[in-house]
Parts: structure tokens; C-alpha cells; sequence
């Protein structure tokens, strides 16, 4: 009884340290703006557009720098270290076509590479990578040179090949590919419901799922076993090799004698088991796995909406996700993040990378206290613009380099009375208006200069604003500033001309009353950069917010901000000091010190509050 009791309470010690190991951690987006899309080549990543991101896979030993299966772009992308995305393979739609298959032999960014729906992507040893091209039903390969090939598959979908040449044989929908120390690789021929191994010879065959066995197997071959739609497979260190089950809602283990057996889950679609064996517990539809040095498991529990891992002792508990479907929760703990169809998971550098597919992001999960948010780029990235040949750089004190990412831009240069329409990538003079209230428009300026020079970066949208560069410094910088423009929408009678004398009535005072909105600008700054409306400025290093003036005939006038992510420094002008504003919270910089709303205004509170 003494020695139950004794490894109960060991059990119990265990999962509550893991427990405040993981409340020390927070959730964030390195990936991805959160609307689907292609766009942001060349910027910082979690300014880009991804369109149900279905594949991580972190580079190198460090992992700082991963790679992205972008599924509906029908592109692989690259995030390096700095935190700069670009596409290292396919060319997305052609020709009215939404994917496709074309291009071998010949350059991966080529424009007349198609892949068609990649669910799957995975780093070579040796550089380059392999791509699961799952509806093009094809396994591709990059070479260190950027060179793209077929190495498996035929294009037809049906099965058949084995002990033959792997680019002769036929794969059905491979959702996951993963390499091999051998130089061989695995494949998750998911719509064949098998495993199949490629040696380094070429040669392809079936190392896991029977179709026509009809028995689960466990405990025996695995070859005889019969699995379900498997979506992943991962290499162990030993030999032997994981696999997402998924239509079997298990997590499976092959081990290096080819025996399989399961490691999670009972096979019923469910939440359930959460602090007890993994083998007892209930997942729905696990479409990713990966697996840690110490041999803890991470499983991507795609219908339950959460990431739950498996200790080394067997125990499963939930690390993210609410089990709510929707998006929550950066910069805070990760079980109370909200998750959107998380199909694919990998363990890098200290941090857990999540392919947050129906959320259109990659987020990353990394213990705190963190200065930046995961991945760690450095202090100060390098231009998040691809500058083109023939366009100047950004120059501290005179110009910026502006990009459209998306809608429609115009700008207005200064001394110019109209606004012309920004088409392309331009370096343009500071005092310079944009507008972006039907469009997003990528920012770049430089805010030191010399050899170690640095520059700070934001995408805008749903506002008008002039570009300027203060002469002041901010640690060090001359930040970025965004003054906001153009009239106060519903105000501009007000300001010009004074306020209506006769007091409104009806339909004629709601129609005011809608009119007054006031002028805004919705950033996402990576770097020094300070946004300023007419009673008060916010600067930051990277987060995102909103910046709204407010009508003067506003009872509550003023410039009002609002932080959607990580937090801002606000100055009000009246009040001459600065507030630390947080993750969603909003501060209004009033109009003027000691401010009081307009007689009228006070009217109406005072009688509200007799009413009470």
C-alpha cells in the first residue's frame, strides 16, 4: 500500500513540475499576418501572407531558420534567422489554373515550377530539402543548389512500385516526407494508407500498412498492420519511426525490428486522458507528430485544436490550445491560446513550431522571459524589403523605401497636389503622404547609419499618413514615424468653419453621429517605429496596434491606441507623459490636459445616473 501510495505521489510531483516548467512558456506568431493570401516576400514573416500552412521543419542544427509548406500558395517558404521570408520553391496558380505539376531539372523559384497542394517538407542533412507535392502525388526534391527534381512517384494516383525504382512507382496524396541519415527517406503515403521507405539506392518499398489486412496489428509486423489516412511520419534516433494515425486517431511506433505498436491514443475520436497514460487518452485526427532528444512526443491534435505531448514516462498532457477553434493568445501561456487546425508540429531550438493551418500562421511556443518574440531574430533585421535593382535604398534623414503588399496604394510626394498610384517598390522622399485605406503598404527606413547600420520596418493599412524621420533619437535610433493625415472623417465642417450652433435632432443628429470617425492607421512596426496622431504618439520595437484621432466634437476627443499584440509606449501631448500600454488594452491621449467632456455630454451622464 506504502509503495502505491509512494508512486502515486511521484507521478503527481512529476506532472506538476512539467506543469510549471510549461506555465513558464508563451505562444506567438513568427509567421503569417492571420489572413490567407500570398504576399510579404522579401519582409519580415509575420508581416507575409501564408494561405493553411500544413508543414514546419526547422534548418540545421540551431533551427533558428525553418521552412514552411505554404499548402494553397503551392509554395515552400523560408523564414532565416533574422525573421526574412522568401519562397525557395513553386511559382503558386499559372495560367488560371490554381496549381499544377511542371518544372524538373531546372531552378525551384523558377516561374514554371507548379506544385500542387504540398502538405509536407523536410531539411536534408546535406542542404536542400524534400517536398511531399501531395496532389501532384509526387515526392520532390531541392538540392543545396536549389535545383528541383522528382524522386518518387509518378503523378498517378493508385499504388503500386514496390522493390522497384522509387520515381517509377505510384503514391496516392502523400501528406508527409521525412530524410533518412542513410540518405534514404520516408514517405506518408496517406491516401494508400501505408509508410513506404525510399533507400539511397532509389528502391521503394511498403515498411508500414497492409490495406487488405483489415487487422490494427499492434504487436506485430508492421507491414501486416493496417493503418488510416497516415498524415506524418518521423524518424527515431534508434531506428524505427513514428506515425500520426490519423484516421485511426493513434499515434504509432514502429520500432527498429518492424514491430508496431501504439504510443497514444485508444482509437475513438475524443478529448479525454489529459494527466494519465497516453495509451488511455483520446485524440481526434492527429495529423502531425514530432519527436524530442529525450523522447518526450509532440502530437498535433488537429481535431481537438490543441498540441499535447507525451513525457518520457508515458504521461500525456495538453501544452496549447483551448480545444476552442479560432485565434488567441499571443504573448501569453499557450493552454489558453486558441488554435485553428493545428496539422503539423517540430521540435527546434528550445521551442515547439506549430503550423497553425486554418489560422494561415506558424506559431512557435518558447519558454520566458523573451526579449523578442520566438523565432529569435536579431535586434534589428535586415530590410524586410527586397529592394529591386534600380531602386535606392532607404537613407536616414531623407527617404524610406515603400512596397505595396496588397489593394491598392497611392501616394502623394511632396509639393504634388495629387495622389498617383504606387505600383511597385520605390524609394520615396520623406514628407511623402500614402494612402492606405484600401490596401497594405510595406515601410522601410534606416535608423542609424555607417557600417552597423539599422533599420526598422511596418506594414499599414486602413489609414493616411505622411512619412517623416524626427532628428531625436530613441535608444540610440532616429525612429520611423507615421504622422496621420487627410481630414477627420464627419469633422472636417467642424474644424473649418465651428461647431453647428443649433443642436440636431433625429435622423439628422444620428447622421452625425456617424460621421464623426475620426482618421486612423493599423501598424505591424518591427523595429523603432512611431506613429503619431494629433494629441499623442506610440513607439515600439515590434508589436502591432492601432492608432485613431478622434472627431474634436467627440465628447471624449483625443487620439486613442489600441495594442493588439506585445505592447507600445504612449506619449499624450497634453499631458506631457509617457504610459506602457499592454496586449489588449487601449489608451485615450486626450485632448488637452484636465479635459472635459462638452456640456451637452455631461448633461446626458448626469441624467443617466439619476435614472439609476
Amino acid at each position: 500500500m506504502r509503495r502505491t501510495l509512494l508512486a502515486s505521489l511521484a507521478v503527481l510531483l512529476l506532472a506538476l513540475a512539467a506543469v510549471d516548467a510549461r506555465a513558464a512558456d508563451r505562444i506567438d506568431t513568427v509567421a503569417g499576418g492571420g489572413d490567407g493570401g500570398f504576399a510579404g516576400d522579401g519582409g519580415v514573416a509575420t508581416s507575409a501572407l501564408l494561405t493553411a500552412p500544413s508543414d514546419v521543419a526547422p534548418l540545421g542544427a540551431a533551427g533558428e531558420a525553418y521552412l514552411i509548406a505554404d499548402t494553397s500558395n503551392h509554395r515552400i517558404r523560408r523564414v532565416d534567422a533574422t525573421g526574412v521570408i522568401t519562397t525557395v520553391a513553386g511559382a503558386g496558380p499559372c495560367c488560371g489554373a490554381a496549381s499544377g505539376f511542371a518544372g524538373s531539372g531546372v531552378a525551384a523559384t523558377d516561374p514554371s515550377v507548379r506544385l500542387n497542394q504540398p502538405r509536407g517538407v523536410a531539411a536534408l542533412p546535406g542542404g536542400g530539402f524534400l517536398i511531399a507535392d501531395t496532389f501532384n502525388h509526387r515526392i520532390r526534391r531541392v538540392d543545396a543548389s536549389g535545383t528541383i527534381t522528382t524522386v518518387a512517384g509518378i503523378g498517378s494516383a493508385t499504388f503500386g512500385g514496390d522493390g522497384g525504382p522509387a520515381a517509377a512507382a505510384f503514391l496516392r496524396s502523400p501528406g508527409g516526407v521525412a530524410a533518412l541519415p542513410d540518405g534514404g527517406f520516408l514517405i506518408a503515403d496517406t491516401g494508400n494508407d501505408r509508410i513506404r521507405r525510399v533507400d539511397a539506392s532509389g528502391t521503394i518499398t511498403t515498411v508500414a500498412g497492409n490495406a487488405f489486412s483489415g487487422a490494427l496489428g499492434d504487436g506485430g509486423p508492421a507491414a501486416s498492420a493496417t493503418l488510416s489516412a497516415p498524415a506524418r511520419v518521423v524518424p527515431l534516433a534508434g531506428g524505427g519511426f513514428l506515425i500520426a494515425d490519423t484516421g485511426h486517431h493513434r499515434v504509432r511506433r514502429v520500432d527498429a525490428a518492424g514491430t508496431i505498436t501504439t504510443v497514444a491514443g485508444h482509437g475513438t475520436a475524443g478529448f479525454a486522458g489529459d494527466g494519465g497514460p497516453a495509451t488511455a487518452a483520446a485524440l481526434n485526427e492527429p495529423e502531425g507528430v514530432s519527436v524530442r532528444a529525450d523522447g518526450a512526443i509532440a502530437i498535433a491534435d488537429a481535431g481537438n485544436e490543441r498540441i499535447r505531448e507525451v513525457d518520457p514516462a508515458g504521461v500525456i498532457r495538453t501544452i496549447a490550445g483551448t480545444g476552442a477553434l479560432g485565434f488567441s493568445g499571443d504573448g501569453g501561456p499557450p493552454g489558453t491560446a486558441q488554435l485553428s487546425r493545428p496539422r503539423a508540429l517540430a521540435y527546434g531550438a528550445g521551442r515547439v513550431w506549430i503550423a497553425d493551418a486554418l489560422n494561415h500562421r506558424v506559431r512557435a511556443i518558447a519558454p520566458e522571459p523573451t526579449t523578442t518574440p520566438p523565432p529569435r531574430r536579431a535586434p534589428d533585421p535586415p530590410p524586410p524589403i527586397a529592394v529591386p535593382p534600380g531602386v535606392a535604398p532607404a537613407v536616414l534623414g531623407r527617404s524610406a523605401v515603400a512596397a505595396p503588399v496588397g489593394g491598392t496604394i497611392r501616394i502623394r510626394l511632396p509639393g504634388r497636389r495629387r495622389f498617383v498610384r504606387l505600383g511597385a517598390v520605390a524609394n520615396v522622399p520623406l514628407g511623402s503622404e500614402l494612402d492606405a485605406t484600401r490596401g497594405r503598404v510595406s515601410l522601410l527606413f534606416a535608423t542609424t547609419r555607417g557600417a552597423r547600420s539599422r533599420s526598422a520596418s511596418v506594414v499599414a493599412s486602413e489609414g493616411r499618413f505622411v512619412v517623416r524621420q524626427p532628428r531625436r533619437l530613441d535608444r540610440g535610433q532616429r525612429p520611423g514615424s507615421l504622422v496621420l493625415s487627410g481630414p477627420l472623417a464627419g469633422c472636417r465642417a467642424a474644424v473649418r468653419r465651428g461647431a453647428a450652433r443649433r443642436p440636431l435632432a433625429g435622423a439628422a443628429k444620428k447622421r452625425a453621429k456617424r460621421k464623426r470617425k475620426g482618421r486612423r492607421v493599423k501598424v505591424h512596426a518591427q523595429g523603432r517605429i512611431e506613429v503619431s496622431g494629433r494629441y499623442g504618439a506610440a513607439i515600439v520595437r515590434g508589436t502591432r496596434w492601432t492608432t485613431i484621432d478622434r472627431c474634436p466634437r467627440d465628447p471624449r476627443p483625443g487620439t486613442l491606441f489600441v495594442v493588439q499584440e506585445g505592447r507600445v509606449a504612449v506619449t499624450a501631448f497634453a499631458l506631457r507623459r509617457r504610459t506602457l500600454v499592454t496586449r489588449g488594452r487601449r489608451y485615450l491621449a486626450p485632448a488637452r490636459a484636465g479635459a472635459r467632456a462638452p456640456a451637452r455630454a455631461r448633461a446626458r451622464a448626469k441624467r443617466r445616473t439619476r435614472r439609476r
